[in-house]
């Protein structure tokens, strides 16, 4: 059993902004306009897609 968390969930403003579940390998990122998005994408070495909401 690892002593690390598994799930991680980070909020900004009372909303979750970054969620992990690591068993599952995943992480998203929910940015609040376009500047964050384009800050997060243009993180060296990252990678990422941009799923829009339905």
């Amino acid at each position: 059993m690892s002593k690390h968390p598994e799930d991680l969930y980070f909020f900004k403003n009372d909303e979750v902004w970054l969620a992990t579940s690591s068993h599952e390998e995943w992480c998203v990122i929910y940015p609040r306009n376009a500047e964050e998005i384009e800050r997060i994408m243009n993180i060296k070495g990252i990678v990422a897609t941009i799923e829009e909401d339905e």
